[in-house]
């Protein structure tokens, strides 16, 4: 039984299966799971990378408090939305621009999926939020 227990753990996709005794003693728990083979990379420093823009065009992100949601405008030429999409939480919206293929580069996905939850982060702790600006708690 505690094989099967311990192979549950060990294939569970998100790693949150832990065992342990009836004393409270640990057998197996989620953190200790890695692959002893697992190839490990430290991030670098990107802050003075090239910007390189996506060919669909840059998004414009607020919060409007009245509606308590989110509100992103895409602009193909510069400061003109002509996509404007709303929503109340950063997965409703990320998700709805790539399902209307808004965006192309996997680095401004990113950059906006940052950015849409500190959007939601200032919304719901009512903080000021600036586009690319640290939020200020």
């Amino acid at each position: 039984e505690l094989h099967k227990l311990i192979k549950a753990a060990e294939s569970c996709p998100v790693n949150v299966i832990s065992i342990f005794d009836i004393t409270k003693k640990k057998i197996l728990v989620a953190s200790d799971i890695e692959s002893a083979h697992a190839e490990k990379i430290t991030a670098e420093d990107h802050k003075n990378k090239e910007l390189i823009f996506d060919r669909l065009g840059y998004f414009l992100i607020r919060i409007n408090r009245d509606a308590q949601q989110l509100e992103v405008g895409l602009c193909k030429k510069r400061n003109i939305i002509s996509v404007k999409i709303l929503g109340k939480k950063p997965e409703d919206v990320y998700q709805t621009i790539i399902n209307n293929k808004l965006i192309s580069r996997l680095d401004h996905a990113a950059y906006l999926g940052k950015e849409l939850q500190k959007a939601y982060i200032a919304l719901q702790q009512n903080l000021d939020y600036v586009q690319d600006d640290d939020l200020l708690f």
